[in-house]
């Protein structure tokens, strides 16, 4: 009897130790962060030079332990440890202003991220895609000559680029077999809107055509010859069953379900001109007008915004003549957010084409806002990127911000630890801005 109690004693012991034991195992893991993406080498030191450990291809929970340069050391669920270069590590505890610079690739062009991990760069000399901050693999096989990538798209697996060639020349091209493939077709087209799904629509001087390009095959086409108001096509947005169409000489909306155009002008209460820009959200429709004279000199420009609910137009005009200015200013760029949208004004001084700040339209009141030097950092905006409430904004003086809640602006430099000030390319997911210019690209957590 006493033999069986000492032996219950002993089982009773051992289960609590192993309790006791694995609860402890279980509370040394305290996981900060991630793994994210495909075959990600876990190495037994800081650097290239030692042993591959293990190989990790999906997302993975880590506790980060240890940093040397851009190397960190990690803990794993089942307390492995290894170290991994800080490309792939995404830690939620991580200080805003956290930098990873990349300086293998110069003069970047364009910039963008593909189902969240991939990391593609547009250069003066190439398209090359990101795997580590000391690896990059170039994919310039069918890369046309004399064209640079203006922009990159993705859905899926499949990768796009359209590429340009001075302001009228473009191509748009896919990834098929490691190799850049265009269009079958002798379509010259000078805009280019995407769809979603491997669907764009393509804009010129004789009409608009839709391609699917995972055939690639031409799905629908609105020649000059048959729709008349389609000639010298700038701009196009699609918006649910409708088209939205801006040419040198007007704005158009094109019922797809029927084929009807609808033309819009001075009698709904538009600022008639060339219509370069077409942006639209849920609620809006925000078409950019602009009229040149015979000399190439701006003299009008106006951003028209459509209320879908009221079917009313409303007007903005960029700024009045402002002394010492020989052209009317002009928009250039812009982006839909939350709270409404922002473009880019750009304006002729002598012979130089200089910054003139930015336009913020908020949706909530209809109004507008300017915003230049010195409420700004500077005033030339090349271009815009935006996520979560948060606006980033190219400049050559660095990347300029902007936070929707707080209304606050701010910038990142330099001083920061930026490669470049003269900003050329940005992307953003997460908590992380991808940013390019001519002395390399840098990766900059921005926090929460």
């Amino acid at each position: 009897m006493t033999n069986m109690i000492n032996i219950k004693r002993i089982i009773l012991f051992l289960a609590l130790w192993v309790f006791l034991v694995s609860s402890a195992y279980a509370a040394a893991f305290t996981p900060d962060g991630n793994l994210v993406g495909n075959n990600i080498p876990v190495r037994d030191g800081p650097g290239t030079s030692f042993k591959i450990i293990k190989i990790i291809n999906q997302t993975t929970p880590i506790q980060s332990v240890e940093k040397q340069g851009d190397w960190y050391k990690v803990k794993f669920q089942d307390n492995s440890e290894g170290w991994v270069i800080g490309y792939f590590v995404a830690l939620t505890k991580q200080a805003p202003g956290s930098i990873i610079t990349f300086d293998k690739l110069k003069d970047i062009k364009a910039l963008g991220i593909q189902d969240d991990n991939d990391v593609w760069a547009a250069t003066s000399f190439g398209i090359f895609l990101i795997e580590s901050a000391t690896k990059v693999i170039p994919y310039n096989d069918g890369y046309p000559l004399g064209y640079e990538v203006e922009k990159f798209y993705f859905d899926n697996k499949n990768v796009y680029a359209l590429f340009k060639k001075g302001d009228n020349d473009r191509k748009i091209m896919y990834l098929k077999d490691k190799k850049w493939v265009g269009l079958d077709t002798k379509f010259e087209y000078s805009t280019v809107y995407y769809q979603g799904d491997s669907y764009f629509w393509l804009g010129g001087k004789n009409g608009i055509e839709l391609w699917d390009l995972k055939g690639p095959k031409l799905v629908s086409s609105f020649p000059e010859k048959e729709y008349h108001a389609f000639s010298s096509v700038l701009s196009i947005y699609r918006d649910s069953n409708d088209l939205w169409v801006g040419t040198e000489k007007g704005l158009y909306m094109l019922d797809l379900k029927t084929n009807k155009i609808i033309t819009y002008s001075e009698k709904n209460h538009l600022i008639m001109g060339a219509f370069t820009l077409i942006l639209g959200d849920k609620d809006r429709i925000y078409a950019v007008s602009r009229e040149t004279n015979m000399l190439g000199l701006n003299i009008s420009c106006a951003l028209n915004i459509y209320d879908k609910k009221t079917h009313k137009w409303i007007n903005y005009l960029p700024a009045d003549y402002p002394p010492g200015i020989t052209s009317y200013p002009w928009i250039e760029k812009g982006i839909v957010t939350d709270d409404g949208a922002w473009f880019s004004v750009f304006q002729d001084q002598s012979t130089l084409i200089t910054g003139y700040g930015v336009v913020h339209y908020i949706s909530k009141g209809n109004k507008f806002q300017d915003y230049y030097v010195p409420k700004i950092y500077s005033d030339s905006i090349y271009g815009f990127a935006y996520q979560n409430g948060k606006l980033y904004m190219m400049s050559p003086k660095g990347v300029l911000t902007y936070n929707e809640a707080t209304g606050d602006f701010g910038k990142i430099t330099k001083a920061d630890g930026l490669l470049d000030n003269d900003i050329k390319a940005l992307a953003v997911y997460g908590n992380t801005l991808w940013i390019g210019g001519p002395q390399g690209i840098t990766r900059y957590n921005v926090g929460k």
